[in-house]
């Protein structure tokens, strides 16, 4: 069994305390990820639910000196339907921010590889190594200082879901996917030479969820 995309969703105004993203969720041995860029000095998503779950906050990376953001969530078995994402920010105000939320098949319920980098495309532009095996699937989340003067094209292999600003006073994101092997490199290339960049991956794990996962999902 491989992990395959059921849907993804992008939301690019989270200026509210509270965000509500709809979003479709199909298939079997399922599992949902969602990547936010924020802007620091405005908030950032605090906690979020799937039709009343809790999603748990798997990793945060900030540059406060540059004042960007990047989250990822995550929750196994989320409920089938169309349903709400719920998200509820650290301001009354929201944040000037992205949010991707992804759903997969054929996952085991689980993530793995997580890991984070920084750079600047005077030298490096966004990139990321990520431990995975073949039959996984690989998501990268890139937050940009100074975006959208330059363009960005996502790497060989990859698709993209988001690329470009929020609604607000312009974070700038990028987010992809590509099928899983022993390293995935996830990586975008930039004409741009000014941009200070930090982001997140991980690795969707293959397999099948044994049958009380959904209860125990919706229990915790």
């Amino acid at each position: 069994m491989a992990v395959t995309i059921d849907n993804t969703t992008t939301e690019n105004d989270l200026r509210s305390e509270t965000v509500t993203v709809s979003h479709l969720t199909s298939g079997t041995n399922r599992m949902m990820l969602v990547t936010i860029n924020y802007l620091t000095h405005t908030g950032k998503p605090a906690s979020m639910t799937y039709n009343g779950v809790s999603l748990t906050k798997e990793r945060e990376i900030e540059n406060v000196g540059l004042q960007i953001g990047t989250q990822l969530w995550s929750l196994a078995a989320p409920a089938t339907g169309t349903n709400d994402l719920v998200i509820t920010n650290d301001d009354s105000d929201g944040t000037d921010g992205i949010a991707c939320v992804y759903t997969f098949n054929g996952s085991a319920g689980t993530i793995s590889g997580t890991d984070d980098n920084s750079g600047d495309t005077s030298t490096q532009d966004p990139t990321i190594d990520i431990t995975s095996a073949v039959g996984d699937m690989v998501i990268d989340v890139v937050s940009v200082a100074e975006g959208g003067v330059g363009t960005y094209t996502v790497g060989s292999g990859q698709t993209e879901v988001w690329n470009g600003k929020s609604a607000g006073v312009g974070a700038f994101g990028l987010s992809s996917y590509e099928a899983g092997a022993s390293t995935v490199t996830m990586d975008w290339s930039t004409s741009d030479t000014n941009d200070i960049w930090i982001n997140i991956g991980t690795s969707v794990n293959a397999g099948t969820q044994p049958p009380d996962f959904v209860q125990k999902a919706i229990m915790f």
